[in-house]
């Protein structure tokens, strides 16, 4: 049948609205407005202005039959991995002879949508892609494969995990105790030398509210400090404080204040060190 103009309109506004959720990295969304796109496109005629907007498609689209064979690419496809139309899937996109043994093809000539993530060695590119159904005007069945290039993401998650390994090695290492309190005193996070500076277990200040190591005019003395944090300042102080076996000890701290994406107050991340002898040492000069 002819597409008409409210046929036509309906997937200039898809697109559009794919270009958007692009520019937004919302990936999941773009999934879903891909296949939307092309469930409404498989109900039309190929005529010229549906091949224009499917050309101009970012991502690489691809019609695949029963028998492996590329039915249609599109110009992205085409630049990834060449000329298509015509060839064995499994010989355009991964140089084999014979069908993918990893391949769910059988899932979606069963009717079922497949998702997943596929590295290329031929352009060294990892793609999202989507396999789902597509019955022809003819009543056949089709695949209507979609591939989202997904490499700068998985290069940027990669550089995450590699700067987390990073900070979490330093952290672990750091002689000085770092420990993040939340707007009620209570330890969230503390490295392995804050157990040491508190005398207790590997884990164990995890939930442990800083009262139980100060008296009364020490405690008052920190949340004095916290009110300074509320306003937004940091500052650095010592401090007198009681570790797990009773043993008085002081402790020099650095504590910078935590706001979340409103400007809330959510605690303290505290840098500090036990000064004792230090402190020892200065008295005796005295």
């Amino acid at each position: 049948p002819i597409i008409n103009e409210k046929e036509v309109s309906k997937l200039d506004s898809i697109n559009n609205s794919m270009k958007e959720k692009i520019k937004q990295n919302n990936f999941k969304a773009i999934l879903k407005l891909n296949i939307e796109f092309h469930r409404k496109m498989i109900e039309m005629s190929k005529n010229e202005k549906l091949i224009n907007v499917l050309e101009a498609m970012e991502d690489r689209v691809s019609i695949i039959s029963k028998q492996h064979v590329i039915q249609y690419a599109n110009a992205a496809l085409e630049k990834d991995f060449g000329p298509a139309t015509g060839r064995k899937c499994y010989e355009y996109f991964r140089d084999r002879k014979t069908a993918c043994p990893e391949c769910k093809d059988k899932d979606v000539w069963a009717g079922k949508t497949v998702h997943n993530e596929w590295y290329s060695p031929k352009n060294k590119k990892t793609y999202e892609f989507t396999d789902t159904p597509l019955t022809n005007p003819d009543g056949t069945i089709s695949m209507l494969n979609i591939l989202h290039d997904i490499t700068e993401r998985k290069r940027t998650e990669e550089a995450l995990r590699e700067s987390e390994q990073r900070y979490r090695t330093l952290v672990e290492n750091q002689g000085e105790g770092i420990g993040i309190t939340d707007a009620q005193e209570n330890f969230i996070f503390a490295n392995p030398a804050a157990h040491t500076i508190f005398g207790v277990p590997s884990g164990s200040l995890i939930g442990r509210n800083l009262r139980e190591f100060f008296d009364d005019e020490g405690f008052a003395f920190i949340l004095e400090q916290t009110e300074i944090r509320r306003t937004g300042k940091k500052s650095t102080y010592e401090v007198e404080f009681s570790r797990a076996d009773g043993d008085k000890r002081n402790l020099l701290v650095t504590a910078t204040p935590r706001f979340d994406n409103d400007g809330q107050f959510t605690g303290t991340f505290g840098i500090f060190r036990d000064i004792t002898e230090r402190k020892q040492a200065e008295e005796a000069l005295k």
